[in-house]
């Protein structure tokens, strides 16, 4: 089916395309000016989404020239961190953000020059080098080596820089120093073997001083980077050093930072927030039990870090909140529906008892979702249009427990209410058989209850089914004199009818037919032709 528009259609509709656009890439303008590079290009994502699945709206030029800002501003506040880094002489902080920057580039053929990378390295090294220098003027060799060292290793990285032959010098004077103190050492071990000494008692505590001071300067410095990432709006990046650092405030009892906590809460509302959407990814993916972990661990996060009265935070979570609800009871109904379907799949198969099943079980996912307001109630419907094959199976149900439990008399009343409810609802139209009153007592092998079913008929007057349970008896060798009383009975009837309906007919020959000469049956012979014979005369 294919839908006409004419030519005034056609424009309203790419007019309206085009503010859509529009609107988009007004709000990536806004986040790029906002130093919000991530959010400005979701929004463009989206944009060019939206105009390469629309007919007739054109991707605008702004758009790429919004993406290639967007991707720069991201490429450019790597290389801020890293700058700012360097200020606090967090060089390892720097150069990972260095090496971020450089992938990003690289990746990222909008940018394409590394300009500013290779500046940013030569930068460092000559930092890492003059640190090391200013360690050899306390003097501490060791520190200066390790400054030295990462001087070196990144003039030899793929950047393709030349190690200065200054640095060479402080690597040869730091090994030197080094080679100096190693031998002092060796000298002093010598003359305290030569002679008593006595080891100062305060050594202990100075190294223990040393190094809670080296613990409170690593906390002091996981504090600063994490406010320069909050600068460069890395946000969730800022939160895990802030964590980090409280965990270190507790394992080490280290002095606290008063702006450690509001740092905390700030930082924690964006990873909360950040953590919803996925949690609102996950609901319109159906995974409702990962939305709910992810939405009950921001609570639990919104309380750790005193955010219970954000607004935003809040309106989020009632949100969420409704969309997993709402989610749930959307499965649940559909649950609910197939449910029902496969009742009456099954009914029409003639399987009442697994329909009745089912039905029972959509009840139960209806009752158990009682806030969710299904929209119909077939479950009901369905009972009712059905009512004579659940009453049906409901009373075989019955007919066939109260037989496995000897209750032969209700065994019997409900088989047969059972057949009007089989004749009512005109089922054999469906294909659904109905057991014959024998066969059902004959399926128990039960002697009893064919003992009591065969006098049962017999006072119904249905003598030939009678006798096929008397032979039912034989078969589940029943005492014959336990039967005494039962075939004398029937014998009589059975030769009263036969003697009625032919009586030109030899009873030996019938009797036979019956019997097939089994002694068993002696009583039911015996009796049949006395009946017989008092007929006759």
């Amino acid at each position: 089916m294919s839908i006409d528009i004419n030519d005034a259609e056609h424009k309203l509709l790419s007019e309206l395309g085009d503010n859509i656009i529009q609107h988009y890439l007004i709000v990536a303008e806004n986040f790029i000016l906002q130093n919000k590079a991530n959010e400005a290009l979701d929004a463009l994502n989206k944009a060019e989404d939206f105009c390469n699945k629309t007919p007739g709206v054109n991707c605008h030029k702004d758009i790429e020239d919004l993406v290639s800002r967007a991707k720069y501003g991201i490429y450019k506040s790597y290389l801020q961190i890293a700058e700012k880094a360097m200020e606090i002489v967090s060089f390892d902080f720097a150069e990972r953000y260095i090496l971020k920057a450089s992938e990003y580039q690289q990746n990222n053929k909008e940018i394409d020059s590394d300009a500013e990378i290779k500046n940013l390295y030569g930068k460092l090294i000559y930092q890492c080098t003059e640190k090391g220098f200013e360690a050899l003027s306390v003097p501490d060799f060791n520190n200066a080596q390790n400054y030295f060292d990462q001087a070196w290793r990144l003039c030899n990285s793929p950047q393709g820089f030349k190690c200065s032959q200054r640095l060479i010098n402080g690597i040869n004077s730091a090994n030197h120093g080094i080679a100096l103190e190693y031998e002092s050492i060796k000298n002093d071990d010598y003359t305290n073997n030569e002679t008593e000494t006595t080891i100062p008692k305060n050594t202990d505590n100075a190294l223990i001083a040393s190094k809670q001071e080296f613990k409170q300067n690593d906390h002091s410095r996981l504090i600063a980077e994490g406010q320069i990432l909050i600068e460069a709006q890395h946000t969730i990046d800022a939160f895990d050093k802030f964590c980090e650092a409280k965990k270190m405030e507790k394992k080490f009892n280290l002095q606290a930072n008063t702006e450690l906590d509001t740092l905390l809460s700030l930082t924690a509302k964006a990873v909360i927030l950040n953590d919803l959407k996925k949690s609102d990814f996950l609901i319109w993916k159906n995974k409702i039990a990962e939305a709910s972990e992810i939405y009950n661990k921001a609570i639990d996060e919104q309380k750790k870090f005193n955010l219970i009265n954000d607004s935003e935070i809040n309106t989020t979570l009632v949100r969420i909140q409704k969309n997993i609800e709402k989610k749930k009871c959307f499965n649940a109904e559909a649950e609910y529906r197939n449910t029902c379907l496969k009742a009456l799949r099954l009914i029409r198969r003639s399987n009442i008892k697994d329909a009745g099943n089912s039905l029972n079980k959509a009840s139960k996912i209806k009752t158990n979702n009682s806030l969710c307001n299904f929209t119909d109630n077939v479950v009901n419907q369905v009972k009712q249009k059905y009512e004579p094959f659940f009453n049906y199976q409901k009373n075989m149900d019955f007919a066939s427990s109260s037989a496995k439990d000897h209750k032969y008399e209700d065994a019997i009343e409900y088989l047969q209410k059972s057949f009007n409810n089989y004749s009512d609802g005109k089922m054999d139209t469906t294909g659904l058989d109905f057991p014959s009153f024998t066969d059902f007592i004959v399926s128990y092998n039960d002697p009893g209850f064919s003992f009591y079913a065969c006098g049962y008929l017999l006072d119904k007057s249905d003598y030939e089914n009678s006798f096929l349970l008397l032979k039912d008896l034989r078969r589940l060798n029943f005492l014959s004199k336990e039967s005494k009383a039962i075939q004398i009975r029937l014998g009589k009837k059975m030769a009263e009818v036969d003697k009625t309906n032919a009586p030109g007919n030899d009873p030996l020959t019938k009797v036979k037919e019956y019997t097939l000469g089994d002694k068993w049956y002696q009583n039911f012979r015996k009796a049949y032709f006395s009946t017989w014979n008092k007929l006759v005369e």
